[in-house]
């Protein structure tokens, strides 16, 4: 409706955006996302445009406007890219799955701050029991993926200051990472590699593993912030 756009447009000024970005509303139950790498669209529900969910509505779409601030969609896109040319790397689902956990955690951060970490933790997890999870699409980014609400919300109560991404820094980790998988790929084109590959994909880690990937996700985050 007229006022949704309204607050949009505010936001989005208030953010630094150009421009509000397209504005489309879902008959769908699922998450808030943003998809589109080259021209960002904002999908919610219509249940999040009713008079009674303002301030939800607000918090999400301070999240899903700092993610087209940030350029995360293309780093997503190029995520994806990365891992489809090194499939049977596991490090580099792990890199993926580290990536889209820090920008999650840096929108989780801005769409707190008006409302305050409380506020916002306990709507993020009231979405995630109403709505389904954003869906599986390559070059969108979501408010929320059920495996992740659990650890954005422990993660909240850390004190964490947040910077957008420069781009000099993204080619740099980006370039040195392709570096590394290339020289690296041949002898882990192994069968038993690309079967590990498949098991960090499908979340099927042991708890070792587990802390591995969150350590990994935590130096992804420190970068993103230095």
């Amino acid at each position: 409706g007229r006022a949704t756009r309204e607050v949009l447009a505010e936001l989005s000024g208030q953010m630094g955006l150009r421009a509000a970005p397209e504005f489309l509303v879902t008959e769908e139950e699922v998450s808030p996302l943003v998809v589109g790498a080259r021209r960002p669209r904002l999908v919610v529900p219509r249940r999040l445009t009713v008079p009674s969910q303002a301030g939800v509505l607000r918090m999400a779409l301070r999240h899903e406007l700092h993610h087209i601030r940030n350029r995360d969609l293309q780093r997503v896109a190029f995520l994806q890219a990365f891992v489809l040319l090194f499939w049977f790397h596991p490090l580099a689902w792990m890199l993926r799955r580290a990536h889209n956990l820090a920008v999650e955690e840096l929108g989780d951060r801005v769409g707190a701050e008006e409302s305050g970490r409380s506020h916002y933790s306990a709507s993020l997890a009231r979405l995630a029991l109403d709505l389904r999870p954003q869906p599986g699409h390559p070059a969108a980014v979501g408010l929320f993926r059920s495996s992740q609400v659990v650890e954005r919300l422990r993660r909240l109560r850390r004190p964490v200051a947040h910077q957008p991404l420069r781009a000099g820094r993204w080619l740099l980790a980006g370039g040195f990472g392709m570096l590394v998988l290339a020289v690296s790929g041949v002898g882990l084109a192994h069968p038993k590699h690309r079967a590990e590959g498949r098991k960090v994909a499908s979340g099927q880690l042991s708890a070792e593993e587990r802390a591995l990937a969150r350590r990994a996700s935590r130096g992804v985050l420190d970068y993103l912030v230095a």
